[in-house]
């Protein structure tokens, strides 16, 4: 975990502040009767778990999401060795107007989400907050994170194309064939081909592609010290020379001067 402190005069001018945020974090039982003094929202990265709240108790399984308001009691822990979250908790005035927009509670338990992008989002804030030296720039990175969670939680449904989507959001870093996306699609590979083009105007793979690196830039930008071959095989590329390829033709810019982009960036 990573704690954020800001003195009193910095807590008057953004509508969100990070607290604290951690990423695949070991969860201990945890039971805070009077609540907790932040808002906080929660992947469940592996494992299974309960949450007690309100009267009521809900399993919790991996890639589930749940969310508590500031002071509200409540009780969460596994039920096997493997319980693990990726959090961020907040404060901030602004909190009030984005709870009317999304019409919530003081909590909510979310399934069958994309958690993908909610993943990312917090696994490269994780890694870059304490080089972050600007409270505005913090802060931006937060409501965008609590603004991107309750974009997918509060959503209602997902037609069987956009669960293809997800699919690829949420494994990008594997190998994947039309076999294994056949999983999330209950119909032929055919008309799977041709649902998918019609409503994305690209193909399967062609998509898969730029999710990969999406990802790739996410990690440049927030790691201008890291090598090619880890960028590569982290965003399911075996091949480092298409990899740049590939990258160059959607970006129009190689990987590698970007990376050195960023390293120049980073000694200013």
């Amino acid at each position: 975990m990573k704690t954020k402190i800001y003195n009193k005069g910095q807590m008057s001018f953004f509508p969100l502040y990070l607290t604290t945020i951690g990423n695949r974090c070991k969860q201990s039982r945890i039971k805070r009767i009077n609540g907790y003094e932040r808002h906080q929202i929660f992947l469940v990265s592996s494992g299974s778990g309960v949450l007690n709240i309100q009267g009521q108790q809900y399993i919790i399984n991996k890639n589930d999401l749940f969310y508590i308001a500031a002071h509200i009691p409540h009780e969460y822990y596994g039920v096997d060795d493997f319980f693990e979250t990726t959090y961020i908790s907040f404060c901030g005035d602004g909190f009030e107007k984005i709870q009317q927009y999304y019409e919530l509670g003081v909590f909510g338990v979310y399934k069958n989400k994309n958690s993908g992008s909610f993943k990312s989002t917090v696994e490269n804030l994780h890694e870059i907050v304490d080089t972050i030296h600007e409270t505005s720039t913090l802060c931006a990175l937060t409501f965008s994170a609590v603004i991107s969670y309750f974009d997918e939680a509060c959503k209602k449904g997902y037609s069987p194309i956009e669960k293809v989507y997800n699919y690829l959001e949420e494994n990008y870093s594997k190998m994947i064939t039309l076999e294994d996306v056949l999983t999330v699609y209950p119909y032929s590979k055919t008309k799977l081909c041709c649902d998918f083009k019609k409503k994305y105007k690209i193909t399967i793979f062609e998509m898969l592609t730029r999710i990969r690196l999406s990802h790739a830039r996410n990690m440049i930008n927030s790691n201008p010290h890291i090598k090619l071959k880890s960028i590569a095989l982290s965003c399911g590329f075996n091949d480092i020379s298409y990899f740049c390829k590939m990258y160059k033709r959607l970006y129009n810019c190689s990987p590698k001067s970007e990376i050195n982009l960023s390293e120049n960036f980073g000694d200013t």
